[in-house]
């Protein structure tokens, strides 16, 4: 599987972002991450359809992301999201396709699933067949993993042909950066979506030049930072388009 060879820039949703006017941010941003997360459960069946409204430029992301994993959503409820999920999809209506034949526009696209919890990987990619792409992501709040275990985490996701990787990891030094990056250009082409960059002060740096490795996403904030580390989407826009 070869991935797209468009870079694209990932912009994280919140409810502030959607409070008031559309932040400049969103219009700079290929991608919306949808952080369900981040809202109250009754809005999650219509998050994505009223996000594509407002910004009809942007594919999404979804993802229920876990306290343990940085996120809001309780830890100990993290077997209730597979209902969730299929919760929104029921919503979306059992036809992938609207009438003009355009896919459903009432989810996203591409769907974001944790790897401690691969037990949900088959039945989610059920739920999700023929209407969103699922990507494994793994989070290291302490340091970067060696490149023993980041060779088997990329093996195991091809094992049970995912379609997508992403790691976030934190970094502590140049060193932990080129690790990552030698490990883009060892697995990036064999996902369709692909990231893998460090957190923290000494992984900003990583937010871009993991695209010069071979990466075809990255992340950034489009109001206030929520990951350590981590860069508002213009400055990001800006990045990019000078490489």
């Amino acid at each position: 599987m070869q991935n797209g060879n468009s870079k694209k820039l990932v912009g994280l949703v919140s409810p502030k972002v959607l409070s008031g006017a559309m932040p400049e941010g969103v219009k700079v941003c290929d991608i919306l991450e949808i952080r369900y997360d981040f809202f109250e459960e009754p809005q999650w069946k219509s998050l994505s359809s009223k996000i594509r409204g407002l910004a009809p430029h942007a594919m999404q992301i979804g993802t229920i992301r876990l306290k343990s994993d940085g996120g809001t959503f309780p830890t100990e409820r993290a077997g209730q999201r597979l209902q969730l999920w299929k919760n929104i999809f029921d919503a979306a209506g059992a036809n992938p396709k609207d009438s003009s034949g355009s896919l459903c526009s009432n989810i996203p696209e591409i769907i974001d699933l944790e790897e401690d919890f691969l037990e949900d990987y088959e039945d989610l990619k059920q739920i999700a067949k023929g209407r969103s792409t699922i990507i494994i992501s793994k989070h290291n709040f302490k340091e970067v993993p060696s490149t023993k275990e980041l060779n088997l985490f990329a093996d195991k996701l091809l094992n049970i042909q995912a379609q997508g990787l992403k790691i976030a990891a934190m970094s502590h030094c140049e060193s932990d950066n080129q690790r990552l990056y030698q490990f883009i250009q060892k697995y990036a082409s064999q996902f369709k979506y692909f990231a893998a960059f460090g957190m923290g002060e000494a992984g900003k740096t990583s937010r871009i030049n993991s695209l010069n490795a071979g990466a075809n996403l990255t992340y950034g904030a489009i109001e206030k930072t929520v990951a350590p580390g981590q860069m508002n989407v213009l400055e990001m826009r800006s990045k990019m388009n000078k490489k």
